[in-house]
């Protein structure tokens, strides 16, 4: 084989070996050429829920390659992002977490906002006075998350579902503590009364208040049958004498 020959055999095997090279992930081709997430954008809905991100690294091929992610929060206070890219919500508010992979990084929006599921009551149920008394205790709820964190700004509102008392407030919006209040004044029938705080919107977010009324002091008395009847000696009147002592409101 002249020399000419030999060159051109060895210029081919240089060209195939170059082509070749790295399309099994081991040579050129190999190095990192961007980062990407999962997920662009997560949304949490009550303090302490968790979302997992993935962070891929890929060649210029666009071929998933191996290499060390480090994860970041502009804002901690809102929302955490552990070394493996498990997301935590903290409080209410935006945050921007970054996947860095040597010189590349790539982004996602985390928003955190507290949706109210439910009401604890705080105090006030389960009282007992007279009718027409106004409660001790005011009555007192907490709008919370699905996680039972205090949830501020929530609109409650307060009924009285069972008697004919009153309320000093009937729609309450909760504070920083998520509580909502409003007094009591039982109505004028003794017995069991119900007062029932809802969320507005949500369903599920119900909570009653029960309360026991008394009988006021006895301010009248009256004869309810019994009276001016005809009998024998020895022998029990045909109708029992009944009296009524009733309080101011009957």
């Amino acid at each position: 084989m002249n020399h000419p020959t030999a060159k051109r055999f060895f210029l081919i095997a240089l060209v195939i070996g170059l082509t070749n090279c790295g399309s099994d992930g081991t040579g050129p081709g190999t190095g990192s050429n961007s980062v990407s997430i999962s997920r662009t954008s997560v949304t949490l809905t009550f303090l302490g829920e968790t979302i997992q991100l993935t962070a891929t690294v890929r060649n210029d091929k666009g071929v998933p390659v191996s290499g060390q992610v480090t994860w970041s929060s502009a804002d901690p206070t809102v929302a955490t992002v552990s070394s493996n890219g498990l997301v935590t919500a903290i409080g209410n508010g935006e945050a921007t977490l970054t996947a860095t992979s040597g010189s590349l990084s790539a982004t996602a929006s985390a928003t955190v906002e507290q949706v109210p599921t439910g009401l604890s009551i705080i105090s006030g149920n389960a009282q007992t006075d007279t009718v027409g008394q106004l409660l001790v205790e005011p009555l007192v709820v907490r709008a919370e998350d699905q996680g039972g964190t205090a949830v501020s700004a929530v609109s409650v509102n307060f009924l009285v579902s069972q008697g004919n008392g009153s309320l000093s407030e009937t729609s309450v919006t909760s504070g920083g503590d998520g509580e909502a209040s409003t007094a009591w004044t039982l109505g004028t029938t003794a017995g069991t009364q119900i007062v029932t705080a809802t969320i507005v919107g949500i369903e599920s977010g119900k909570a009653d208040f029960s309360a026991t009324a008394t009988p006021g002091p006895a301010t009248a008395f009256s004869k309810e049958s019994g009276d001016q009847q005809i009998g024998k000696n020895d022998r029990p009147l045909p109708e029992p004498i009944v009296a009524a002592v009733k309080d101011e409101f009957g």
